[in-house]
């Protein structure tokens, strides 16, 4: 697994010799893009530790459960990676993060030996907070009726997330793969409460944008789960190694008009003299500029790319 130190959280990276308080407060889910939705059931989890001065615990799984078990031959592109969504939970306050490693042997666990074995053995959790639709165990035959059964003996408390919540959670999930894939960052970003982002390694490109005076950072995507956005040209932040951070528009997909149809990312840093070769670098996207369009020669393209670098300069003057 990735090693990442976000401030004040625990990260848990297996669960053997796990030692956390008694006094735990417990949820589990994937808590894809940590966005509103999400930030509301979060935000229960460490209200509740706060009254019993206790600690707040998200259990995740790694990899996702459908990257395991999905035979569908769809993938599921993901909002955050590990280290995003690390980051996030901490930023939301929560003092524990367990990353547990998802396979097919956990998958193969009865549904009473998920919550003896794993959640009571390892956590002793004093509250559950989970919600009605919550599945778990073999087969996902586990529910909300068998953990009440377990409440009912004291074994823990189970607080219950409003079914309105979680539908809230699930729905902005979708539909906000579903804005990005669209390039409707706006409303993505609006969804997520932050710009939504990316990272990846500048490598060598054919260096033709140079050519007409507009240098590209080509960028190879890291993680191959993180969801890219639809084909566009957008307005984005370049966030550097260094922590430094540039205005920029991204080219993302084909370049019709030089008859290449494979998928190319790269951004035009405004103002930036330098070389990038093998930095990793932060793509933070702010709006979409346009479709991909061709172009009938290289003079008419670099007329639309003045067009577009200047559309960005005035949308970062305008926020100040």
């Amino acid at each position: 697994m990735h090693s990442f130190t976000p401030d004040f959280m625990i990260i848990h990276k297996n669960t053997e010799n796990i030692f956390i308080s008694e006094k735990s407060v417990v949820t589990v889910g994937s808590f894809d893009g940590v966005h509103g939705g999400h930030r509301k059931i979060l935000s229960r989890l460490t209200e509740i530790s706060n009254e019993i001065q206790g600690c707040s615990v998200v259990i995740t799984f790694f990899p996702h459960p459908r990257h395991v078990l999905s035979h569908s031959g769809s993938p599921l592109f993901l909002l955050n990676t590990l280290e995003e969504k690390a980051a996030r939970l901490s930023e939301a306050g929560i003092d524990h993060l367990v990353l547990v490693n998802f396979n097919e042997r956990f998958s193969e666990m009865s549904p009473e030996e998920y919550i003896e074995q794993f959640l009571v053995a390892k956590f002793h959790p004093h509250t559950l907070v989970i919600g009605h639709d919550h599945r778990y165990g073999k087969e996902r035959k586990g529910g909300f009726e068998l953990m009440e059964q377990y409440a009912e003996r004291g074994i823990f408390k189970l607080e219950e997330i409003p079914a309105h919540e979680l539908k809230e959670a699930t729905i902005s999930s979708t539909l906000i793969r579903k804005k990005i894939l669209e390039g409707d960052i706006d409303e993505a970003n609006q969804l997520l409460g932050y710009p939504y982002r990316f990272s990846g390694l500048v490598v060598e490109g054919n260096k033709l944008g140079r050519t007409i005076g507009f240098p590209t950072a080509n960028i190879k995507i890291n993680d191959t789960t993180k969801l890219i956005p639809g084909f566009g040209v957008y307005i984005v932040i370049v966030k550097l190694e260094n922590g430094s951070e540039y205005r920029a528009m991204m080219h993302l997909g084909d370049r019709p008009s030089i008859n290449d149809s494979s998928r190319s990312i790269e951004v035009h840093i405004l103002g930036f003299e330098g070389d990038l070769y093998g930095q990793e670098i932060t793509v933070i996207l702010m709006g979409k500029l346009r479709d991909i369009v061709q172009f009938s020669d290289l003079e008419a393209l670099k007329t639309q790319l003045l067009l577009d670098r200047e559309r960005t300069a005035r949308y970062f003057s305008d926020l100040t």
